[in-house]
């Protein structure tokens, strides 16, 4: 196997960059009430990722690809936005392909090509994970046990580390047991879990509140949960319960893919400069928690319907 290094890094700063672990696919979409599909590089890692470099966030994206013009399409996308990609590139593979259809409030999905997930988690992966100031995780193979053994020793600290994101890697119906116990494992000692309504159901089988309750009685250091059309949720173990209803706009909804991620990636740019302004220990306040909720709410509210409005998240926190 080899590891993918994009050609430019022009990402932003000198902070430690933030890692991303988990899923690139491509999407073949097709929008509510359009007749033809669209192909475009997505995946819930690879969002975060990309979203973060648009933030002002030097971002690194850690994945498993096929060797193929995919995988090409993919790496050269990060690249455009000045995120590196150190990628474990699958022998005779082909990357992850999937169809969605964006239905009124929901997608359906249907894999094209079976999503490439083993990740070597080769040295060079290994020291960037190590050197990153968080690291996020999102889409990834908890079922697989090597690879879920081999995450959970390579982050270290992870209460202070650690963002996990709920959502499992596509294609593991059957897997879902597993997937749910591992994740548990990792949520125990992470600083956030990003928790949908969707994810809470399929993993679960319960509502978003219990789910993030359990996740809290486990050991998360903080909670974010979206819930669509109810808007979302903070809630830490400091006692924090904030919540933020969905931005009320106009306009139909043409694609609602990616709106989970973009908060996660919001969330994770302003946590980051949380630290910088008041140190890693000091834990967020109500004021914070809302204008984070409120900016993220409305950002993804412009997001699906079709309006990407996304801006430096110093300037959203204090919009």
């Amino acid at each position: 196997m080899a590891a993918l290094t994009a050609r430019r890094d022009h990402a932003a700063g000198l902070r430690a960059p933030i890692a991303v672990i988990g899923e690139a696919v491509i999407e073949d979409f097709k929008p509510r009430h359009a007749s033809d599909r669209v192909p475009r590089t997505g995946g819930p890692a690879f969002r975060i990722a990309r979203e973060l470099a648009l933030l002002g966030h030097a971002s690194v994206f850690i994945g498993s690809l096929g060797q193929d013009h995919d995988a090409e399409l993919l790496t050269e996308a990060l690249e455009d936005v000045g995120v590196r990609a150190f990628c474990t590139l699958r022998d005779g593979e082909a990357t992850g392909r999937l169809r969605l259809t964006q239905k009124k409030h929901r997608v359906k999905r249907k894999v094209e090509h079976p999503v490439t997930q083993r990740i070597d988690f080769d040295q060079q992966q290994l020291d960037t994970i190590d050197q990153a100031a968080l690291v996020v995780v999102a889409g990834f193979a908890f079922h697989d046990r090597k690879q879920h053994r081999t995450m959970l020793d390579a982050v270290l600290q992870p209460q202070n580390r650690l963002i996990l994101d709920a959502k499992p890697p596509i294609c593991t119906d059957d897997d879902l047991v597993l997937v749910r116990e591992r994740l548990e494992r990792h949520a125990s000692s992470a600083l956030l879990v990003h928790l949908s309504a969707s994810d809470a159901e399929l993993l679960f089988d319960a509502p978003v509140d219990e789910v993030t309750s359990y996740l809290l009685d486990l050991g998360a250091r903080n909670v974010l949960a979206t819930e669509g059309s109810l808007g979302g949720r903070w809630v830490n173990r400091e006692g924090l319960d904030v919540h933020e209803p969905a931005a009320k706009l106009d306009g139909p909804v043409i694609d609602t893919v990616g709106a989970g991620d973009l908060a996660t990636a919001l969330a994770v740019a302003q946590l980051i400069e949380h630290r910088e302004a008041h140190g890693p220990d000091v834990a967020v306040s109500e004021a914070w928690a809302r204008e984070l909720l409120r900016r993220a709410m409305l950002l993804a509210g412009h997001r699906i319907r079709g309006i990407r409005q996304l801006v430096n998240s110093r300037a959203a926190a204090s919009s």
